[in-house]
């Protein structure tokens, strides 16, 4: 069945030309579309001298506003066919990325994949390929329960339909990040895959500023969350965050061989548990190292809650 790519950019014009080059690279059927969203970007007629030059579709949204939900709706209501996939410039999709997506549908709304970091050997590019495992294990075994509340824009299928009457307003405009979130949220049904195939490969953050600004930029959609999934996920961080302040008052008290047993045990049960899932999501060179991940998780959440008790920005 065809399909309709679309493509979000805003400014970022030096992204689009080698992203089309790869996409193009990869196999298509002639009905197959290709629709590069220009979001109000300064240069808009090189966008579309690329448009001719690559044989897609470039269109604008009506609206202009911070993040790129006006752009993503555009795009989905644009694209002529009724299975949509949806990416990033800066993203590389893998060869038979159209067949796993598709083959994963199953008459749902949505197919939400995953995006694994590109290895780079540097501590923050672990760090990022870490904490994204964490990230995928809990939206896709939550999907595969029956509680789907975010997915990756750089790997998603969704059907034209669901959203063809959908308002700007519906995707809370006033929260620049959560467009893939609020998509996936307005589904009736949500499928998933990890299927290798399905995988669409990105370049993490060079510099931690980078990272915490994007971290904390997409944390703000997690206000529209039901109430369900916050709860869980608070669950989540709040036992790491328990766990090891706990175990530093039981030292301090004097209860160190305990704290150190439970520790062992603790990342055992984990390692053990975690062992097959980091493997399937080519998280398998982090494994080893999961203590040390662990421990960093609890500070990565604790700063991440101290950040919220801070103003927000809107810049994108």
């Amino acid at each position: 069945m065809p399909v309709s790519v679309v493509v979000c950019s805003k400014d970022d014009l030096d992204k689009v030309r080698p992203f089309l080059n790869h996409l193009q690279s990869l196999p298509w059927s002639e009905a197959d579309e290709i629709i590069v969203v220009n979001d109000h970007s300064q240069d808009g007629n090189a966008y579309q001298e690329l448009g001719t030059e690559f044989g897609v579709k470039v269109v604008s949204p009506s609206q202009n506003i911070v993040g790129k939900k006006a752009a993503v709706l555009c795009g989905i209501k644009t694209a002529k066919h009724q299975h949509v996939l949806l990416t990033d410039v800066d993203c590389r999709p893998r060869h038979g990325w159209k067949a796993a997506m598709q083959g994963a549908l199953n008459d749902s709304d949505v197919v939400i994949g995953f995006s694994p970091y590109v290895k780079s050997g540097t501590l923050i590019n672990a760090w990022v390929r870490f904490e994204s495992y964490i990230t995928g294990v809990q939206y896709l075994s939550f999907a595969q329960r029956g509680l789907a509340y975010m997915g990756v824009g750089r790997s998603m299928l969704v059907n034209k339909s669901t959203y063809t009457a959908l308002s700007l307003e519906d995707l809370h405009p006033h929260i620049p990040s959560g467009d893939d979130d609020m998509l996936v949220q307005l589904a009736t049904s949500v499928s998933l895959t990890v299927n290798p195939k399905s995988f669409v490969e990105t370049q993490s953050k060079e510099g931690w500023a980078a990272y915490f600004f994007q971290k904390r930029r997409h944390y703000g959609i997690s206000t529209k969350y039901p109430d369900q999934i916050k709860l869980l996920l608070s669950w989540f961080s709040f036992s790491q965050i328990g766990f090891f302040l706990s175990a530093i008052v039981s030292i301090a008290y004097g209860y160190l061989p305990l704290i150190v047993f439970a520790a062992i045990f603790r990342w055992v049960i984990i390692m053990v548990v975690n062992r097959r899932s980091m493997n399937t999501l080519e998280s398998g060179d982090l494994w080893l190292f999961f203590p040390i991940y662990d421990i960093l998780l609890s500070i990565y959440y604790f700063i991440f809650g101290l950040s919220f008790f801070f103003p927000k920005s809107n810049k994108w």
